[in-house]
């Protein structure tokens, strides 16, 4: 089954201070990750850490829903300079991509296909999850829609592949919507 996970921390509203304390971090970094990246400020890797290992619960509960989210039960078992990483959890590996920008950090979890990601700033008085389901609609154009499954998991509905266009992704598509502070996005199984 295709899955696909997606998670956006929004670093003006994490505090450096508070991580860098054992105590904190501890419950994030698994023993074998806190050796951090020269690319990287302690800051910068430990939400990284922290956004790629949502994105991965969020690919995981897809297929396994009920799963509990622990930080430190998942490694990063490689991570290299594009910050493309691989996860180690319950006995499976989970690919995952990222970017760190000076405001926030971005995460996809995936599995090898092609995925279309969009993003958006959002306003304090805006809702963020209106916001990034529209971002996700006007991207796609007219027909198309999202509903929930039975898991919870959000998946995308819409026209026929047939009058969808060749870069249209197929309807029942995974997708996932993550969103904090002033930002909001989504990643969807696609292109």
């Amino acid at each position: 089954m295709r899955s696909i996970g997606y998670d956006i921390v929004d670093l003006s509203l994490t505090d450096p201070h508070r991580n860098a304390r054992p105590r904190f971090y501890q419950q994030i970094l698994a023993p074998a990750e806190r050796t951090v990246p020269a690319s990287l400020s302690f800051h910068q890797y430990l939400w990284l850490c922290w956004s790629v290992k949502e994105a991965v619960y969020k690919y995981a509960c897809r297929w396994q829903p009920g799963m509990t989210f622990s930080p430190t039960r998942m490694v990063l078992s490689s991570l290299d300079a594009s910050l493309h990483a691989v996860v180690r959890w319950e006995g499976r590996l989970y690919q995952t991509r990222s970017s760190v920008f000076p405001g926030y950090i971005v995460s996809v979890a995936h599995d090898g296909a092609p995925v279309r990601c969009g993003f958006a700033h959002v306003g304090p008085a805006e809702d963020p999850s209106a916001a990034v389901r529209r971002l996700l609609l006007s991207d796609l154009g007219p027909g198309w829609s999202v509903e929930r499954r039975y898991d919870g998991c959000p998946t995308l509905v819409g026209p026929a592949a047939a009058g969808a266009g060749a870069a249209s992704p197929a309807p029942g598509a995974p997708l996932s919507f993550s969103h904090h502070g002033a930002y909001a996005g989504y990643a969807l199984v696609g292109s």
